[in-house]
């Protein structure tokens, strides 16, 4: 019998276990798309109270954005293009992976049955992985956009610096109608993420947690130990102003807002933040399932 002939073990392990390691990737995106829509439409019932959605967006959605980063970056590692597979690799699958943390950090900080008031180092932790939150989903795009330019960039008459997948002239460009589409359908929601919030953060005075909320007598009394507080401070009695400190934390509640200064309004936090990030894993599953056939022929994996 010819050598050629002969039955390959190591070929047909190999074979095998690339056929298998593919069937668990679908497997688990086939996961995620089902945990998506099913939570989608779970989230929209008008008969769950708002209290209700937000538990229900914390015990079902929020898994769903920590899977979604896992199987996101394993469908990215496997373009062929380099300099597409590494704008997406690092540009989007690392954002998504931050904000992932962000809004973890924001739930294990500040859960929606807190009653105490958040200390100064946690208000800024919280504020601070509000900010990584908005400016990441729009970062997010943007590495899509490059990763569209790069992928026909023969065939688009702008320059890398200038692409923006929010601009209809750019969609226009690249000639993809389910993009086109997808944007158009998002676009309110994208337009006050970018207004109301990412500009705010980067360009304006960033939206803040408050403090907390007081009552008219409460206040007097935080106003009081305040002043005492200080002068102990002057006196140089640092212990004893760091005891009047954990008097004044132990005045009022915790306020799940998100405040803006510019206009004195607020947004209560938990619903924008939990419906921001589940909205924003849809749209991004969504450009993937759209993007990923057009970048290349996918490497297989080994």
């Amino acid at each position: 019998m010819e050598a050629s002939k002969h039955f390959n073990l190591a070929e047909h392990l190999q074979k095998r276990r690339k056929e298998e390691r593919k069937y668990a990737n679908d497997l688990l995106w086939e996961n995620i798309e089902a945990g998506l829509w099913n939570a989608l439409g779970r989230v929209s019932q008008h008969k769950l109270t708002d209290a209700e959605k937000v538990e229900f967006q914390i015990d079902h959605c929020f898994p769903i954005l920590a899977q979604f980063f896992i199987v996101s970056g394993h469908a990215i590692q496997f373009i062929e293009d380099d300099n597409v597979r590494e704008v997406l690799q690092f540009g989007a699958s690392r954002r998504i992976g931050s904000i992932r943390i962000a809004v973890e950090r924001i739930i294990t900080t500040a859960p929606p049955n807190r009653k105490k008031r958040l200390s100064l180092e946690e208000r800024e932790g919280v504020s601070d992985s509000i900010l990584l939150l908005y400016v990441h989903m729009l970062g997010v795009l943007d590495a899509f956009a490059i990763a569209l330019f790069r992928a026909q960039k023969t065939k688009v008459n702008v320059s890398e610096r200038s692409v923006d997948l929010l601009k209809k002239s750019f969609r226009k460009e690249i000639g993809i109608s389910e993009i086109d589409e997808l944007i158009e359908k998002n676009d309110s929601w994208l337009m006050r993420i970018k207004e109301n919030l990412r500009n705010r953060y980067v360009h304006r005075i960033p939206p803040y947690v408050p403090d907390g909320r007081f009552t008219p007598d409460e206040m007097i009394k935080f106003s009081s130990l305040e002043k005492e507080k200080f002068d102990l401070i002057e006196a140089g009695d640092f212990g004893g102003a760091e005891r009047l400190r954990a008097e004044q934390d132990a005045i009022g509640v915790f306020e799940p807002v998100l405040s803006f200064s510019e206009d004195k309004s607020y947004m209560l936090l938990h619903p924008t933040i939990l419906d921001d990030t589940f909205r924003f894993v849809c749209l991004v599953f969504d450009l993937l399932e759209i993007t990923l056939p057009l970048f290349s022929a996918r490497r297989s994996p080994e």
